[in-house]
């Protein structure tokens, strides 16, 4: 299982932003390392961006499984269905990675804190003091998360993991629409990407509760519509 790192920063707020991102393959290797200047924004928009370079790097190298951690809870948070996303902007970004989201056979979206996404961090900050690097200056050396990573699996709380939540392990927490892409039905924290028609599910499953789940949606319209 492939592991995403990913961290905005703006300074001021709005002002100049960076992104940063980088990519460990389940040796704990890193494969990629993103360091973008991202022009004027918020550090929201710094942070749904990061994502975004991220997952479009991780499509690009042919990865289909991944965990991804970032620090924001808002992006945590909304694109695992807890929060709404209300804001315009912020709107155009969530689509954008959800619909990167769906390309991935699975994905898990991990809220952590700052001080354990010090590499994104810092490839953010880079980027904002001008010292992007390409891909071309990708490191080969390896890398240990070891620590991190069993550290998060030991303590999947809500301040930790959003929407894990033992006494509701396998309820379907949120269903979403979005026209000319699909449905995305999150459960166990997890996203799964639907499409009716024809019948598909990134579970692999064509008897799945996520399809069931679709397409209750689609009869009744009884969970609010992402347009």
């Amino acid at each position: 299982m492939h592991k995403i790192f990913f961290d905005g920063a703006c300074n001021p707020n709005p002002g100049p932003t960076g992104c940063g991102a980088v990519i460990f393959d389940g040796q704990n290797n890193v494969v990629a390392e993103l360091s973008i200047f991202n022009g004027h924004g918020t550090n929201n928009q710094a942070e749904y961006s990061a994502l975004i370079y991220a997952l479009e790097k991780a499509i690009e190298l042919g990865i289909r499984k991944a965990t991804v951690y970032g620090d924001s809870k808002l992006v945590i948070n909304q694109l695992n269905g807890v929060w709404n996303c209300n804001d315009t902007a912020l709107r155009v970004l969530n689509k954008r990675a959800m619909k990167l989201c769906y390309e991935l056979e699975f994905i898990e979206l991990c809220w952590i804190k700052r001080i354990t996404n010090s590499h994104a961090d810092k490839l953010s900050q880079d980027a904002l003091e001008g010292t992007s690097i390409s891909d071309a200056q990708v490191k080969t050396k390896k890398e240990q998360l070891v620590d991190v990573i069993q550290s998060n699996k030991d303590n999947k709380t809500p301040s930790n993991v959003v929407n894990i939540n033992e006494q509701r392990l396998n309820e379907i927490t949120a269903v979403h629409y979005y026209k000319g892409v699909g449905f995305s039905v999150i459960q166990n924290s997890k996203l799964y990407a639907i499409n009716l028609n024809p019948l598909s599910c990134s579970c692999a499953n064509l008897k799945c509760e996520h399809i069931n789940a679709a397409i209750a949606y689609s009869q009744t319209q009884q969970i609010h519509k992402s347009v």
